[in-house]
């Protein structure tokens, strides 16, 4: 069984005429809704990842950064992967994790829209639908190598967003 975890990256600020996309850093609301997702994996959820890969942007390596001090997962083994930011198809998105090693059973994913919101929806048998700023899903696959995934063939284990813990 392998635990696929996909993360939009969180609330960032907005484009500027002076700064490149790829520059945009976390506002406040973005670091805050990191560390409330972050924290309901860990206490509500039980995950423990084996390996994070982000996308180098500062957006997305901030969301990873934040997930893994909640996680105790150390920041330096933070996997850094251009093509997260650059735009990922379904195809090139699984020829990446399938260089995961086998003793990874749980596996974190940081990116950006729209790649990540496709490449869930396309592992999963039906459409999950959007994926806001920070959100998070977590997709179950009984296979024993992470080679062996394929389209349409996950199992949907969780759904979390930020506003799912608004009052």
């Amino acid at each position: 069984m392998r635990r696929l975890i996909i993360v939009r990256h969180a609330k960032a600020e907005e484009s500027e005429w002076d700064k490149s996309d790829y520059e945009r850093r976390l506002r406040g609301k973005g670091r805050k809704d990191a560390r409330l997702i972050a924290q309901a994996l860990k206490k509500a959820r039980g995950v423990v990842p084996n390996h994070m890969i982000s996308s180098p942007a500062p957006r997305a390596f901030e969301t990873a950064e934040i997930f893994a001090e909640e996680l105790s997962f150390p920041r330096v083994s933070i996997q850094k992967e251009i093509e997260l930011y650059d735009g990922i198809s379904t195809q090139h998105f699984l020829q990446l994790i399938g260089q995961t090693d086998d003793s990874v059973r749980t596996l974190i994913v940081f990116g950006h829209n729209p790649s990540m919101e496709t490449v869930a929806n396309n592992l999963l048998p039906s459409y999950m639908g959007a994926l806001p700023t920070t959100g998070t899903v977590s997709i179950l696959f009984d296979v024993d190598d992470w080679t062996e995934i394929n389209a349409r063939s996950g199992e949907l284990e969780f759904f979390e967003y930020p506003k799912l813990y608004e009052d």
